[in-house]
């Protein structure tokens, strides 16, 4: 179901009365992010940073991989890490 224009999109979960997160996170709390450079990855990066996420480390595998994540132009910009699993 596609919400209406205009109107936030409520996770089911949150709509629950008592719901209550599992963590919660301030925007100063150090974030790992691995696989940043999948679907999920950028769209969690987009958001973290949307939300002023300040120490957030994404973890690549490739230089490439690392030059996508940079083009993305987030603020605040993520510290990027190259990690060789080989």
């Amino acid at each position: 179901r596609i919400p209406e224009r205009g109107r936030p999109r409520v996770p089911r979960a949150a709509a629950r009365p008592g719901y209550r997160p599992l963590v919660t996170l301030s925007s100063s709390d150090p974030l790992v992010l691995t696989g940043a450079n999948g679907q999920l990855g950028r769209a969690l990066l987009r958001d973290l940073a949307g939300r002023g996420h300040r120490a957030v480390r994404a973890l690549v595998r490739s230089p490439r991989a690392a030059d996508s994540i940079r083009a993305l132009g987030l603020d605040p910009a993520p510290a990027i890490e190259i990690v060789d699993y080989g």
